[in-house]
């Protein structure tokens, strides 16, 4: 896996967990943009194998009509 996964993976986590403590308050639109990026990279450095970039076209048109 690649380090810009789990700097996604990390990034998400703390944002929610100062969204719980109440340190900050995160808009609706910002959660969806933060949710897409990370299945973003989840589908494009996420795999051992490399994905080709349509495939991850496709997966990220049905995530963003599904978010």
């Amino acid at each position: 896996m690649n380090w810009i996964f789990y700097a996604v993976f990390l990034g998400m986590i703390v944002l929610r967990l100062a969204e719980w403590r109440g340190w900050i308050k995160v808009n609706m639109l910002a959660w969806l943009a933060v949710w897409w990026l990370g299945l973003l990279v989840a589908v494009r450095w996420g795999f051992t194998v490399p994905v080709p970039t349509s495939v991850v076209k496709i997966y990220m048109g049905i995530a963003t009509l599904s978010l």
